[in-house]
C-alpha cells in the first residue's frame, strides 16, 4: 500500500462517493466542524458547523434487512461515518467520543487510511 496524504485521500474519497451518488447507490456529504463567518454587504454572521470530532464524511446507503422469520425483505438505511487519516494519522479524543456516540445509535464508523479500505466498506 502506497502512503497517501490525508488531503489527497479526501479528494479521492470525495470523487468515488460522488460517482456512487450519481449512480444512485448512496447519498454522502462532507462534514466540517468549527464555525465560519459569512460576510453579506455590511453585515456578517457566525455560522456554527458540526461539533468538534465529527467524522469527515457521512454516507447513507439503502439496504434490505431480513425479518428473520418470513421471506420478507425490509427496506432500511445504513448510516456510515468515515474518518480519513494518513498512514500515520491517529484519532483525537474528540473523534473517539464522536465514534462512541454514533455507534451507540446504531451507525457504522470507520477510520480509513487508504482508498482500498474504502472500497472494502463501500464496494
Amino acid at each position: 500500500m502506497v502512503a497517501i496524504r490525508e488531503r489527497d485521500l479526501k479528494i479521492t474519497v470525495s470523487a468515488y462517493l460522488q460517482y456512487k451518488m450519481n449512480a444512485g447507490e448512496l447519498y454522502y456529504d462532507r462534514l466540517n466542524s468549527g464555525e465560519v463567518v459569512v460576510m453579506a454587504g455590511q453585515s456578517r454572521r457566525r455560522i456554527k458547523l458540526c461539533v468538534e470530532g465529527t467524522a469527515d464524511f457521512v454516507v447513507l446507503q439503502k439496504t434490505l434487512l431480513w425479518d428473520g422469520v418470513h421471506a420478507t425483505r425490509i427496506p432500511a438505511c445504513r448510516t456510515i461515518f468515515l474518518e480519513l487519516k494518513s498512514a500515520k494519522g491517529r484519532q483525537t479524543p474528540e473523534q473517539g467520543a464522536f465514534q462512541k456516540l454514533v455507534e451507540m445509535q446504531g451507525a457504522s464508523y470507520f477510520i480509513i487510511h487508504s482508498f482500498e479500505q474504502l472500497q472494502e466498506i463501500i464496494p
